[in-house]
This record gives C-alpha cells, sequence and structure tokens, in this order.
C-alpha cells in the first residue's frame, strides 16, 4: 500500500490495519526529493503505534534502513496497526510512504 500526500494538500490521515494473512507490517517513506514535512511554516507528520507516537520535520522520515546523519529514522514495524497524520497548513509538505507485510503467516 502506498499512502502519497503532494505538495498542496492540508491534511491526510491514514490508518493501517494488519490483514490476517500478516503478522507484522513495515512503514518506509520515500527519498528526500518525495518527503518533506515544513514544520516551520506549522506542518507536522506524525506517526503512531499503540501508544507512542513520533513526529518527523524537515528531511526526517523512516527509511529503509535508518540514516546514520538522523537520529530515529529507521523503518517503523508493527503488529496491529500504524496510523498516519499529516497536517499542512502551509501546503508545502509533501510524503510518499509505503507499507509492506514483513512477516506473512504460513
Amino acid at each position: 500500500v502506498i499512502f502519497m500526500a503532494i505538495k498542496g494538500v492540508r491534511a491526510c490521515r491514514a490508518k493501517f490495519k494488519i490483514d490476517s494473512s500478516c503478522s507484522k507490517m513495515r512503514l518506509t517513506c520515500q527519498p528526500t526529493k518525495m518527503n518533506y514535512i515544513n514544520c516551520g511554516g506549522g506542518d507536522r507528520m506524525v506517526v503512531k503505534t499503540g501508544q507512542r507516537g513520533r513526529r518527523y520535520c524537515n528531511y526526517e522520515r523512516p527509511q529503509f534502513s535508518g540514516s546514520p546523519v538522523l537520529p530515529d529514522t529507521n523503518p517503523v514495524f508493527h503488529t496491529s496497526y500504524i496510523n498516519l497524520f499529516l497536517v499542512a497548513p502551509s501546503r508545502r509538505s509533501r510524503a510518499r510512504c509505503k507499507i509492506r507485510c514483513v512477516r506473512p503467516i504460513t
């Protein structure tokens, strides 16, 4: 599944629930040109799993193998659901993220 918010979007929210054929899912976001959160303009992107939430700003994003430069940018894993929120009053933010099953039930 691909979550995509293009430049000009004011708000976007998605809840991804795990399917019965999967025991674990992973969220990663695309390269820098496709992902920018203008926190200085009041924008925010929040990824929430259970009670834990993480806010991403500027070029921070959950990456496939994490970033050696930016802290806490590893992929997001969960066994039940992932909530993704993008609020962009400045209309300058954009995001493209992918959610996929990484542990199918056999």
